[in-house]
């Protein structure tokens, strides 16, 4: 059984990854592709977003979706719920929502 610190840290950190994935989701609802690429890590990441495509850079995730995604006349809405996530290690996790998306164009 983990003690109390690290119990502490390990909600501290769940919460933070919760924060994080929500912001995301209001920054691409608020059509802000800055305050979209501020929720990533500004080097080489994996971006594997299925049908809208896998990338190594944020930057070019957010150019995409700017491109494809930042029009007045499209409304967005993500909605996530009951997140499952694993801390892998200090800096690592692994995590699961079920989301829902609307678009209306």
């Amino acid at each position: 059984m983990m003690d109390v610190s690290k119990r502490i840290e390990s909600l501290e950190a769940i919460s933070a990854i919760k924060d994080l994935k929500f912001k995301y989701w209001k920054a691409c609802d608020a059509k802000k592709p800055i305050a979209v690429l501020r929720c990533f890590h500004p080097d080489k990441v994996e971006i594997d977003f299925e049908d809208f495509g896998i990338f190594s850079s944020a930057q070019d995730m957010v150019k995409k979706y700017e491109f494809h995604s930042c029009h007045p006349h499209l409304i967005e809405q993500h909605a996530g719920k009951n997140p499952i996530i694993k801390l892998l290690s200090s800096n690592e996790a692994s995590g699961f929502w079920s989301m829902s998306y609307s678009l209306i164009d």
